[in-house]
């Protein structure tokens, strides 16, 4: 279980993401009192909870232009919904082999496991190995 501190331990602090543990069904119990911020789930009892301007595209965005690198240049492995803001803002987007069908569904490639090898597999599979 990871750290859990009470809320008032983020009031002066920059928060880039919080975890809660909420089914589905339960997450009105945080969205209905706080819908201005920004969920995604990567587990059927975990959801990540972020500021409206965050998410793993932005991070992904970030960082490409960092690097002068265009996202259609480049490619992203992900397993959770929360990855799936980052697949789709690549040129790449790649689910691994243990990603719910709705994100394979979603992604430009589905791969192996990782204990399958599935990102050299998906390297390979794009030519890139």
């Amino acid at each position: 279980m990871p750290p859990v501190r009470p809320a008032d331990y983020a009031l002066d602090r920059t928060v880039y993401q919080a975890v809660t543990f909420l089914t589905r069904e339960n997450e009105g119990l945080l969205l209905d009192r706080a819908p201005h911020l920004k969920t995604t789930r990567w587990h059927p009892n975990f959801l990540d909870v972020l500021p409206p301007t965050g998410g793993k595209d932005k991070g992904v965005a970030a960082l490409l232009a960092h690097y002068g690198i265009a996202p259609e240049e480049a490619m992203a492995f992900g397993d959770g919904e929360n990855d799936l803001s980052m697949l789709m803002a690549v040129g790449v987007g790649v689910a691994m082999g243990s990603a719910s069908d709705y994100v394979k569904e979603r992604a430009d490639y589905a791969a192996p496991t990782v204990d399958e090898d599935g990102v050299a597999a998906a390297l390979k599979h794009f030519g890139l190995l």
